[in-house]
């Protein structure tokens, strides 16, 4: 009892859980009581990660994820139900207790292979796509996967401290960045993706990583300069200011190994050489003019951003590079993208 009211503490003081209801909190705590109580092994053996914090990081990162209480119940009664330890009760209890789909999700995520870190080498671009089919082929149940997302993130953010040898902690890192970080990005988990790729990227290649952060902790000091100009740039034309409260401004800034990864693609040998580390983001959404059609209303919103670009480009601060533009206003994405881009020094 005192060491579920201690895992809840932990899990709700990340504050993961709380677009959950009392019921499903009520739920959780139980769940957490029914492992806890249960005689499974008070380590995990390959990772060196006691049981308690586990099962908070399980928990809390399922959380992050938004996925539904019956998967992060199913998460926390997996082992117990994998090693048939629940303490003085029956599946059949736990499931008039948990309900039955949670119970048989915490049973097909067993039937998901596990791939044991064993590999000499790094992952080959076919053992990675290999290990992802296979795991896509044999799951019974989506959800599965947002287990296994948050098993694997927290063995990483827990790598530093495993038990595991160099060996070992390398496949795993490599299994994160070719195997799990893909099929984070194919589930539109993102936040997860650019976690377990830049978690991957520090063990694998540690200076190369210090580089990438420092460049990363640069730009996001630029940002605040760069926004600030582009607001005066705003509020100072005799155009523009007339619809500043149809502008947003926002930003997006690459994650390191985002940096990495382009570094590599052009051949660069540091992440400052690259041209859109920072990308700043002004939307404009005007309101429609009464009557107006929707071929006029394209057109009027088309010629606000073409102004804009303009200005941009007569910024006295900036330099706009020649072959930094690109239209997809006039030469759209196939999937109907339409945006000006303008590299700037």
């Amino acid at each position: 009892e005192t060491q579920a009211v201690e895992v809840w503490k932990s899990i709700n003081k990340r504050g993961s859980l709380k677009h959950f209801d009392d019921t499903d909190h009520d739920k959780v705590r139980e769940a957490i009581k029914v492992h806890l109580l249960s005689d499974v092994n008070e380590y995990e053996p390959d990772l060196g990660s006691d049981l308690k914090q586990h099962l908070t990081d399980i928990v809390a990162i399922l959380g992050e994820m938004k996925a539904p209480v019956d998967v992060v119940l199913a998460a926390i009664l997996c082992e117990p139900l994998r090693q048939q330890h629940y303490n003085d009760l029956s599946k059949e209890q736990l499931e008039q207790r948990f309900g039955v789909e949670t119970v048989q999700l915490a049973m097909d995520y067993f039937a998901l292979p596990s791939f044991s870190t064993t590999v000499r080498s790094g992952l080959s671009p076919h053992q990675a796509q290999s290990r992802l089919e296979m795991l896509v082929a044999l799951m019974p149940n989506y959800y599965c996967l947002h287990i296994r997302l948050a098993e694997q993130l927290h063995h990483l953010r827990s790598l530093e401290t495993s038990s595991l040898d160099d060996t070992q902690r390398n496949d795993l890192a490599q299994q994160a960045r070719h195997v799990y970080a893909p099929l984070a990005h194919k589930m539109n988990l993102m936040t997860v993706k650019h976690e377990l790729e830049d978690l991957s990227f520090k063990h694998l290649e540690p200076q190369m990583y210090s580089l990438c952060r420092d460049a990363q902790v640069t730009a996001k000091g630029a940002f605040v300069h760069i926004q600030n100009q582009l607001r005066q740039l705003i509020d100072h034309d005799p155009e523009l200011v007339e619809i500043k409260e149809h502008i947003k401004l926002y930003h997006r800034i690459k994650s390191k190994y985002q940096l990495y990864s382009k570094m590599c693609h052009k051949g660069l040998q540091r992440p400052d050489e690259l041209l859109d580390m920072l990308g700043s983001r002004v939307v404009i959404n005007i309101p429609h003019a009464k009557g107006e059609g929707i071929h006029a209303y394209q057109q009027r919103s088309q010629e606000w951003c073409y102004r804009l670009l303009e200005r941009i480009r007569d910024h006295p601060m900036w330099e706009s590079l020649e072959d930094g533009f690109k239209d997809y206003i006039q030469h759209p994405k196939e999937n109907g993208y339409q945006s000006i881009h303008q590299y700037v020094r």
